[in-house]
């Protein structure tokens, strides 16, 4: 991840702030050092505790379910989100990256991943993607075509069951971007 931010960053400070949104699933395997000061966040406060107590060289801490993260204006040099766009509704991706505008410093980067077509194509013909996303060929078929269409977005809510593992709030499921629309 670093590399991306060291390959493309326009103004590198000599210690970049580097946030990783979600902590928990990159958190634990980057490789912050004195170069870099690194904060993650989390709303699963499980997460945050775990990284608390088991990763040495971030600052952890917990946000809420929409913004505003406790982040400075314009303090942070480098943020990656994994797995994170691809959970929520499109009306909490819009406001979080109106946040990460906020708090990225000019000339910063902001790396996301989302899920797209192949995510769709993965989940036809296997048991624990169609488990995941409760997709069947049928359903995904459709959901490529509408994805192909003029909505661009589509949320798919967890039922009870997965929203209770994922301890994160309501608003959770899996979402899919057609690539015009992630690049808006």
């Amino acid at each position: 991840m670093f590399g991306l931010y060291e390959r493309h960053a326009e103004r590198r400070p000599a210690k970049p702030r580097v946030l990783d949104f979600g902590c928990g699933r990159l958190t634990r395997h980057s490789p912050v050092d004195a170069r870099h000061k690194g904060v993650a966040c989390d709303l699963n406060s499980d997460h945050v505790a775990w990284c608390r107590e088991n990763i040495r060289g971030f600052q952890t801490v917990v946000n809420a379910p929409m913004p505003l993260l406790s982040f400075e204006d314009s303090s942070i040099d480098f943020a990656y989100l994994h797995s994170i766009f691809t959970n929520l509704p499109d009306a909490a991706t819009l406001a979080w990256f109106a946040d990460l505008a906020r708090i990225i410093r000019p000339g910063g980067i902001v790396a996301i991943t989302t899920h797209r077509y192949s995510a769709i194509d993965i989940s036809i013909g296997s048991v624990l993607h169609d488990k995941k996303f409760g997709l069947d060929f049928s359903s995904a078929s459709v959901l490529l075509i509408d994805l192909e269409g003029s909505r661009g977005y589509i949320h798919l809510p967890y039922g009870p069951e997965n929203l209770k593992a994922a301890n994160v709030g309501v608003d959770y499921g899996n979402s899919f971007f057609h690539a015009g629309h992630a690049r808006r």
